[in-house]
C-alpha cells in the first residue's frame, strides 16, 4: 500500500478506480462512485483488499505513465530476465451508450519470460467480507453480479500462485456480464477505443488543460449526470485528526464549478447533464449534496474495521452535511444556467425557468438568514458573507435571464432586490475595510477571494484588494493558503485548501499581480503527484498531499489559474 497519493486515476464515466505505482488497484467501488468498496487497500493495508499484478522479482526499473491525452494507465517492470507492460483501463463505451462497470488489464511480456504473481483480494463491504473465490473455467466468482474473466490461469490467479508469463494475460472485472472478453484480440480493441474516446473528449482544450479535464470527466456519472466531489472517502485533512470526510456525493456548488469549467473547455455535454440531474433533484430547497442517483438521505456513519489511510481514522461513509442549510447553493444553480446559456446556448425553456425563477425567490428569501457556509461548519451557523453573496449572484444572473425571455416584471424586481442585497454587504465590508466572513464578524476567510471574479465589485475595488492583502497576511503559509483561522468543530486547521490557494493566484491575476501569480502557480504544481494529480490539501508541514483525490474542486480551480496567468 501507498500512503501517499501517487495513484493514477482510470475511469469511464461509471468505474473510478485508483491504481498504485506498484499496480495495486488500491481504490474501487461497483457498481457506483458511491456505492461500497471492493478494493479499499489505500484505507487498510491489511484488510482493504487490493489487486496487484507484478513480477515475482520486480527488478531494478519501473516506470508508470499515462498514454497521451487518455485515461490508460501503462505500469513497465524492467526485470533481470525481461520486460512486463501492465496497461491498466476503463473501457469507453460505444457512442450513444452509457458506460459499463468494468475495467480492463492487459499484461504482455516484452522480452524474455517473466514469473508472474497475481494478487487478487477483494474484499467487498469496505473490507468487511473476504468472499470465497471459486474458478469456474476461465471466470472467478466473486459475489453477486461481481465477476473476474480471465484469458488463462484463474486458478493460479485464486491461489495467488506464480506462472510463467509466456503470452499476454487478459484479466476483466465486470459488475454483470462483461462487454469485453478476456482475448487478446478483443482487449487490444477496447483498448483503441477507449483512447480514441478519451483523445476526442479533451482535443478542444490546450495540452496543459487536458488532464485536468480528463481528470473531471472521470469524476462525471455518465448514467445520472451527477458530478462527484472527489473520487474517495475519509482520506484525511490532516494526519492524526478526525477530519475525514465521504465526497463521493453530488454537492450543488462543487459540480456546478465543475460544469462550468469543463463547458468552458468544450465539454457541454456533462455540464448540461449536470444541470438536468439538479433540475430532475432539487426542487424547490436543495440541500447541498445527494447521492449519485438522487438521493437524499446519505446518513454519516463510520467503519471501525478499518484502520484509514495512513493509519488515520475515522474511516467515513455518508455524510451528515446533506441534512445542512447552505444559502450558496441557490446562487451556483441559476449561475450555472446562465453560464451554460450564455456559453453553449443551452436552453432555458418555460419548465427550466419557472424552477430558477422559485430558486431566485427562495434566494431573495433566505438571504439574510443564518447557514452553515461553505465550509460546512456542523455548529456554527451565522450569516456568512459568501453565501450572501452567491444569494445576490441569484437575483443578479436570475435578472439577466428575465431579460432575456422578454419577462421585464421579473427582471426589474430581482434587480432591485440584487441592488439592496449587493448594499447590505458592501455595507459591511466597508465597517472592516474588508469582506470578512461573516457580515457582522472580522475574522478572514479565503472563499471571498472570489468576488473580484463573480461581479460584485470589480477586482481592482478597494474592499477586494483588501481582502487579497488581509488573506495573505492571515493565511498564507509558504506560498499556500488556508481557508480561515478561527477555530471550528474540530480545533485549528493545519492543511491549506488548494482551491484556496488557486483563488488567490487567480484574484492575483485580476488585481493585475500576472508575475506574482505566474510564480505562486508553477510553486503549487510542484505538489501534484507524479501523474498530474491532485488532492484536496497541502500539508506545508509535511510537504505533500492529503485530503481526498483526486478533487474536482483542485482540478477545476488549477485550469480556471492557469487560464487567468496565461
Amino acid at each position: 500500500m501507498s500512503d501517499h497519493l501517487d495513484h493514477g486515476l482510470i475511469g469511464n464515466g461509471r468505474v473510478l478506480a485508483l491504481v498504485a505505482p506498484d499496480t495495486g488497484v488500491e481504490w474501487l467501488c461497483l457498481p457506483r462512485f458511491d456505492g461500497e468498496a471492493v478494493f479499499a487497500a489505500l484505507l487498510d493495508s491489511a484488510d482493504g483488499g487490493v489487486w496487484r499484478v507484478a513480477p515475482v522479482d520486480p527488478g531494478p526499473a519501473r516506470m508508470t505513465r499515462y498514454l497521451p491525452d487518455s485515461r490508460v494507465l501503462e505500469t513497465t517492470f524492467i526485470t533481470d530476465v525481461g520486460e512486463v507492460r501492465v496497461t491498466d483501463f476503463c473501457p469507453a463505451p460505444p457512442l450513444g451508450e452509457d458506460p459499463r462497470a468494468e475495467l480492463v488489464r492487459l499484461i504482455e511480456p516484452l522480452d524474455g519470460v517473466v514469473n508472474l504473481r497475481v494478487e487478487f483480494d477483494p474484499r467487498p463491504g469496505y473490507g468487511a467480507r473476504r468472499p470465497a473465490l471459486a474458478a469456474r473455467g476461465d471466470r472467478v466468482l466473486i459475489e453477486d453480479d461481481l465477476c473476474l474473466s480471465c484469458s488463462h490461469g484463474a486458478a493460479a490467479v485464486i491461489a495467488g500462485q506464480p506462472f510463467r508469463l509466456d503470452r499476454p494475460l487478459v484479466m476483466v472485472l465486470s459488475h454483470g456480464e462483461p462487454t469485453v472478453p478476456p482475448v487478446l484480440q478483443a482487449a487490444q480493441a477496447a483498448l483503441e477505443a477507449t483512447l480514441a474516446a478519451d483523445r476526442r473528449a479533451c482535443e478542444p482544450a490546450a495540452p496543459e488543460h487536458r488532464r485536468d479535464v480528463l481528470t473531471l470527466l472521470s469524476l462525471c456519472h455518465t448514467p445520472t449526470g451527477a458530478i462527484i466531489a472527489a473520487g474517495t472517502t475519509s482520506v484525511p485533512e490532516a494526519l492524526g485528526t478526525p477530519r475525514t470526510w465521504d465526497y463521493r456525493f453530488a454537492w450543488i456548488r462543487d459540480g456546478a464549478f465543475t460544469a462550468e469549467a469543463l463547458a468552458r473547455l468544450g465539454q457541454t455535454a456533462p455540464a448540461a447533464a449536470f444541470l438536468d440531474f439538479l433540475a430532475r433533484t432539487v426542487g424547490a430547497a436543495p440541500q447541498p449534496l445527494y447521492g449519485i442517483g438522487g438521493e437524499r438521505s446519505l446518513p454519516e456513519r463510520a467503519l471501525p474495521h478499518l484502520a484509514g489511510f495512513a493509519g488515520t481514522g475515522p474511516v467515513r461513509v455518508g455524510n451528515a452535511a446533506a441534512g445542512q442549510v447552505q444559502h450558496d447553493s441557490y446562487g451556483q444553480i441559476v449561475w450555472l444556467a446562465s453560464r451554460l446559456f450564455e456559453l453553449a446556448r443551452v436552453p432555458v425553456d418555460d419548465d427550466r425557468f419557472a424552477w430558477l425563477a422559485g430558486l431566485v425567490d427562495r434566494a431573495a428569501a433566505v438571504a439574510d438568514t443564518p447557514d452553515a457556509g461553505i465550509w460546512e461548519f456542523r455548529d456554527r451557523p451565522g450569516r456568512y458573507t459568501y453565501s450572501q453573496v452567491w444569494c445576490w449572484v441569484a437575483l443578479d444572473r436570475g435578472a439577466t435571464l428575465a431579460a432575456a425571455r422578454g419577462d421585464s416584471e421579473r427582471a426589474a424586481r430581482w434587480r432591485t432586490q440584487a441592488q439592496a442585497l449587493r448594499e447590505r454587504i458592501l455595507a459591511a465590508a466597508d465597517r472592516v475595510g474588508f469582506f470578512a466572513q461573516t457580515l457582522d464578524g472580522a475574522d478572514v476567510d479565503a472563499s471571498s477571494l472570489q468576488f473580484g471574479q463573480l461581479g460584485l465589485v470589480p477586482p481592482t475595488d478597494p474592499r477586494f484588494v483588501a481582502t487579497v492583502r488581509r488573506c495573505e497576511q492571515a493565511l498564507l503559509v509558504d506560498g499556500l493558503m488556508r481557508r480561515y483561522v478561527a477555530e471550528d468543530d474540530f480545533g485549528e486547521t493545519t492543511s491549506t485548501f488548494s482551491i484556496c490557494t488557486l483563488w488567490w493566484i487567480e484574484a492575483l491575476a485580476a488585481i493585475d499581480e500576472r508575475a506574482r501569480a505566474r510564480q505562486a502557480l508553477a510553486a503549487f504544481e510542484d505538489y501534484g503527484n507524479p501523474l498530474g494529480l491532485f488532492a484536496e490539501d497541502v500539508d506545508p508541514r509535511l510537504n505533500r498531499q492529503l485530503g481526498n483525490f483526486p478533487q474536482a474542486y483542485t482540478h477545476l480551480a488549477l485550469l480556471n489559474a492557469r487560464l487567468a496567468v496565461a
